[in-house]
């Protein structure tokens, strides 16, 4: 697979998984469901905003999803340090295909193509 086709469909979960479940956490699952004290926090504060509001931290975590994949693939590409030092990582798929050296760059532009 290219190493495009892998960070189209490393967004496509985040669109299309991630985040709705993200907005069914903030608008539908019941408070007695949700066991994480963290998350109930969450959940009870964004049911105290307005609708304008949710949508803002749906884009958060939007943006903080994008943000950790392009941490990471910063760190195979070589060009985001691991506690002041570079490693030397290497991400292969199913295909024997290796992706490196241009990860972050190509979801990047990907995530800025969508409007995110």
């Amino acid at each position: 697979m290219k190493t495009e086709t892998l960070c189209k469909l490393l967004l496509d979960e985040v669109s299309k998984g991630s985040i709705p479940f993200y907005e069914g956490m903030l608008s539908t699952t019941p408070i007695d469901a949700i066991h994480d004290p963290q998350w109930k926090a969450i959940v009870l504060l964004a049911r105290r905003l307005p609708e304008a509001d949710r949508k803002v931290i749906i884009s958060f975590a939007r943006q903080a999803a994008v943000d950790s994949l392009a941490t990471i693939f910063g760190a195979i590409d070589g060009i985001t340090s691991l506690d002041d030092e570079y490693a030397s990582l290497f991400l292969t798929d199913g295909d024997g295909q290796e992706h490196s050296g241009a990860l972050q760059e190509t979801l990047l532009r990907l995530a800025k193509a969508r409007g995110w």
